[in-house]
């Protein structure tokens, strides 16, 4: 069982001051292991709340006593339902990971297959592509835009006119792995034309880089974020 407050000392940076009192963030109380359940259930509402120091417009920072946590920490009715919620966590987390894992498995053995069509077909079937799109704006396509813009609206066409994507998207959605997993399934199409038009790689190349860097991005935000709430 992971140790407690009582077991293991606190560091100057797991604490802030209020006052004359030593208190704990919500953060520091996760960090030892407490839920947002336990700490309803057992600690209640905070004993202080401050202005984020951070992040004015965050929500404000919840603080509890630190007498009052290592006396509830030394509860036996806190100490089995702290490691309950441990068991439970671990549980989710295993069974999190697997599922990850399915779609993973799953992704990679898509059956992904392009017809293969000269470069000056496929310009005009992405330009008609393009232009059905837009038809009701001024946005116009032809053989003669420009080569960037004709192997970008080629490689669009390509994943969402002649294959599952937008519906595998819509299938995944929700599902635990999914934000990887769109990223996953976009890099695999796109490497599957890549092999297919060679002429297309580096346009494919450059959106695969374009969808992990907004991943790594989106997925440091949300953590910076909930970093914030607390």
């Amino acid at each position: 069982m992971q140790n407690v407050l009582t077991e293991c000392s606190y560091t100057v940076d797991d604490a802030v001051t209020a006052g004359k009192e030593q208190m704990l963030t919500k953060t520091s109380l996760k960090e030892r292991g407490w839920t947002d359940a336990l700490i309803r259930k057992f600690l209640g509402e905070p004993d202080v709340l401050r202005p984020n120091p951070h992040y004015r417009s965050a929500p404000k920072m919840q603080l509890y006593k630190i007498d009052r946590v290592i006396d509830i920490e030394q509860n036996e009715a806190f100490k089995a339902a702290l490691e309950t919620a441990r068991k439970r966590s671990e549980t989710r987390k295993k069974s999190a990971i697997e599922q990850a894992e399915r779609l993973r498995e799953y992704i990679r053995n898509l059956k992904i297959e392009f017809p293969v069509w000269s470069k000056q077909r496929l310009s005009q079937e992405a330009c008609d592509h393009y232009n059905r799109l837009w038809r009701n704006t001024e946005k116009r396509a032809t053989p003669q835009s420009s080569e960037d813009f004709l192997s970008r609206i080629s490689v669009n066409f390509l994943r969402h006119g002649l294959t599952a994507y937008d519906m595998e998207l819509y299938l995944m959605f929700g599902k635990i792995g999914s934000v990887e997993g769109r990223v996953l399934l976009k890099a695999r199409i796109l490497e599957c034309i890549a092999e297919t038009y060679p002429f297309l790689k580096d346009e494919c190349e450059r959106q695969r880089a374009e969808a992990w860097g907004n991943y790594y991005y989106d997925t440091w935000y949300d953590w910076h974020d909930a970093m914030s709430q607390h």
